[in-house]
């Protein structure tokens, strides 16, 4: 993409680096594998996966879904170049195809990531497996109907069904761990579970990592199936409304800069009477590139609600053309990501190591000794 080979937005502007940039690309695909083959005998495992119910068999799935997703978003991506090539014909994929392919296998890895705390190294006992997952499951089962009820379509209801059982088993996780710390040391449950994550910081930071991920698979959830679109022609004092939101559209703002002149509309938005505040959405035009305009979009978070209003044409009579959208659930994605960090630097964090002391007199005659 960012080559130029395949039109987008990310494509740089016309210019000698696309060659430079592919070439790149290039020479660290060649090293990579050049490496990946030299190191090939020093990454084979020593021992066979020797139960499919066992944590080798879950990372070695997992890797499978991961290289599957990979391979889609690439196909996806030059398959216009493919067709071109072959058929002299440039046909695209648009989103429907990654959703359709994508959001299946992404599932797939939600479920797996919620069975994979609880498998075993070498085998795990189906007994076992079954009554750890048990909450879990209940867990994602109430929430399946009760999603159902208040969003009126099953798959989305499905899908966040399996990312609460996902939650659900890592939370268990910290509960159990907990649990033994606070029978055997007598910490209350609080500090328990953060001596837990101190003192392995490497697995509990790892499912602090999935939480995250989990956070950011509702809000990619939420945002794509419940996204509401409208386009509005406003001129200044009109009302429109979208999704129980109230749109007031005040006029146009001009600004005249040292880099040029951007021209926002101004909306004010109110839910059941209440205001909600304002939002701004710019076109700016450049001094020398005023046929290219950049368009700044306006943002307004409203409880786990976006607002997103597009500035798309104007007149100088103040009439707007705009297109507003209602993202539900877009900070979610925020939280996810920020929680995430939090699960990195908790995975990186260094472990506490014991303190070794010299010895004074040899062990034995210690204790063998009358003293």
């Amino acid at each position: 993409v960012r080559s130029g080979l395949i039109s987008s937005v990310h494509a740089f502007a016309v210019s000698s680096i696309g060659p430079w940039f592919l070439g790149y690309l290039a020479v660290v695909i060649v090293v990579s594998v050049a490496l990946l083959i030299y190191r090939l005998p020093g990454l084979q495992s020593d021992r066979a996966i020797e139960s499919v119910v066992s944590r080798e068999s879950g990372f070695l799935l997992n890797n499978l879904i991961f290289a599957a997703i990979t391979f889609a978003t690439l196909w996806g991506t030059i398959f216009p170049l493919v067709t071109q090539l072959f058929k002299n014909l440039q046909l695209t994929i648009g989103p429907p195809f990654y959703m359709e392919v994508n959001g299946p296998l992404m599932l797939a890895l939600m479920f797996l990531m919620g069975i994979g705390p609880l498998l075993a190294w070498r085998h795990s006992s189906w007994q076992l497996l079954l009554r750890n997952m048990l909450y879990p499951v209940v867990a994602g089962v109430i929430a399946f109907p009760i999603l159902l009820y208040l969003w009126r379509e099953w798959v989305p209801s499905m899908a966040a069904s399996v990312v609460i059982f996902a939650i659900g088993t890592t939370v268990m996780e910290y509960v159990r761990g907990a649990r033994v710390r606070h029978k055997n040391t007598g910490e209350i449950y609080p500090l328990a579970v953060a001596m837990l994550v101190r003192k392995n910081g490497r697995r509990y930071g790892g499912y602090i990592v999935h939480i995250a991920i989990a956070i950011m698979a509702l809000g990619i959830i939420g945002s794509n199936f419940f996204q509401v679109e409208r386009e509005f022609t406003f001129k200044p004092g009109q009302t429109g409304t979208i999704d129980g939101y109230t749109l007031t559209y005040q006029g146009l703002d001009n600004r005249i800069t040292a880099q040029g002149q951007s021209v926002g509309a101004v909306l004010n938005i109110s839910q059941n009477g209440v205001s909600e505040g304002s939002v701004e959405s710019y076109r700016f035009f450049y001094t020398g590139f005023t046929s290219q305009p950049t368009a700044e979009m306006g943002i307004r978070t409203i409880g786990v609600n976006d607002v997103y209003v597009v500035l798309d044409q104007f007149q100088q009579d103040g009439t707007a053309g705009l297109r507003v959208f209602i993202n539900p659930m877009v900070s979610w994605i925020w939280i996810g990501g920020l929680v995430y960090v939090i699960g990195m630097l908790t995975l990186l964090w260094p472990s506490p190591q014991p303190i070794r002391r010299e010895v004074v007199q040899p062990v034995r005659e210690a204790a063998l000794s009358e003293a």
